[in-house]
């Protein structure tokens, strides 16, 4: 029996449980301007559904525009889908996709609670060319949010038999999506787990994308003060024979342009990639814990690091695209981007700029001069509130890495003082 659909859109406030029109199990659509208390021993699933073509599930909780709505607790999750092929399956293949935990258009405050992004699965038969997953995210945002703390878990994604393509795209634990203003305080955020894989049969390729932790769209504004963040894991396995596998972890953040965000402290981290099949060949791209992608939004982008440890691949990656940043960059003044053997900061976009404020810098243990001409070294330095850093760097495409210029009369512990002092005044705006 399928969960029941309870509408709240009498513009009055509900707590659950408690409220008669709901009970643990039932999905949750709020609107006209309702506001919805959820209480530790509260269930909000969104229905499963099992599908042989095309399609997907609904989420668990929507909260509508001008609705409030806040988690205390509970366990909230997305719809599960599950995708079987059979004599009606279009032999081109089909898409199923689940849905998500909680998508909020309307005020939010989360202080407890675990919320789950749908699962999606899927097996076919090898008649089908071509099979894709895409689980639910946890959390969507798009209006002013608070998260104090919680566990949140982007929804796991696995798929397997087609004679073409397997691919399984898991769910992010949190996105900051249009006209979001979002503050994290705290919490654990975990993308889902991707599985492609096509054990049973002779060929067919295997794409695994695993989920973010945290995922900025264009012209957001998002400051994180803590929590824990990690990209999902992917796990490909091709044809036992033949076939192309590649498998990508989630970032623990990954940032678009147009978007501004600030972190203050938090760890960041992502999953692992493996593929265990007889397919070639094994394809596991490098993954930063910090990605900005650039798509040419009009927006201003700006990424700023007062703190945080970041490891993974890279800490932070700033790919080319052929599109163009409008006013992109990325300062720095603290944080720890030390990833152990890795290439710490991968710069290959030449449209945006990372500034480094700190005193003491060197490169490869000489002083710095501007511009930075290397395209490649360490840099290391001292920040303003006295931690010290060594990291590599690689610069493509002419990609800018700069420091304050020291013939400006200041030292560049002042130009940090100053750089934080104005993003402070951003952040109580």
């Amino acid at each position: 029996m399928l969960a029941a659909s309870v509408l709240f859109h009498d513009g009055l406030s509900h707590t659950i449980p408690g409220d008669p029109a709901f009970a643990n199990g039932d999905r949750i659509d709020l609107d006209l301007a309702s506001i919805l208390v959820v209480n530790p021993t509260a269930q909000v699933i969104g229905p499963p559904l099992t599908l042989n073509d095309t399609g997907g599930t609904i989420g668990g909780l929507l909260a509508h525009p001008g609705t409030t709505l806040q988690i205390d607790g509970g366990e909230i999750r997305g719809g599960p889908v599950t995708g079987f092929s059979d004599e009606n399956t279009p032999s081109t293949g089909f898409s199923v996709y689940a849905g998500e935990g909680v998508d909020s258009l309307g005020n939010l405050m989360i202080t407890a609670g675990s919320i789950e992004g749908g699962a999606a699965g899927a097996v076919v038969d090898p008649a089908i060319e071509r099979i894709e997953s895409i689980a639910g995210h946890a959390i969507v945002v798009s209006g002013p949010a608070t998260i104090m703390n919680g566990l949140f878990q982007g929804g796991n994604a696995t798929c397997e038999g087609s004679a073409g393509d397997n691919v399984a795209v898991s769910g992010d634990a949190l996105i900051a999506s249009a006209n979001s203003l979002l503050v994290v305080q705290g919490g654990s955020y975990a993308g889902g787990l991707a599985h492609a894989a096509n054990g049973f049969y002779v060929a067919g390729n295997a794409l695994a994308q695993g989920g973010n932790g945290l995922s900025v769209v264009e012209d957001q504004t998002v400051t994180v003060r803590g929590g824990s963040f990690e990209g999902g894991s992917a796990w490909a396995d091709a044809g036992f024979v033949s076939g192309d596998e590649t498998a990508t972890p989630g970032n623990a953040v990954r940032v678009a342009d147009g978007a501004r965000v600030a972190i203050y402290a938090g760890s960041f981290t992502t999953g692992f990639a493996a593929a265990s099949s007889g397919g070639s060949p094994h394809n596991f791209p490098p993954v930063a814990a910090l990605r900005l992608d650039v798509a040419g939004s009009a927006f201003e982008t700006k990424i700023t690091l007062l703190g945080g440890t970041f490891r993974s691949d890279s800490s932070l990656e700033i790919p080319f695209s052929s599109e163009v940043a409008s006013d992109a960059r990325v300062d720095i003044l603290g944080g720890d981007l030390d990833s152990g053997n890795a290439i710490d900061l991968r710069l290959a976009h030449p449209d945006v700029t990372t500034t480094i404020y700190a005193n003491d810098l060197e490169l490869d243990g000489n002083p710095v001069a501007n511009p930075i001409v290397a395209t490649s070294g360490t840099i290391s330095g001292v920040f303003v509130d006295g931690q010290t850093f060594s990291w590599t760097f690689e610069r493509l495409n002419d990609a800018p890495l700069v420091v304050p210029e020291p013939a400006l009369g200041l030292a560049p512990g002042l130009f940090a003082l100053g750089a934080l002092a104005r993003l402070r005044k951003l952040d109580r705006a």
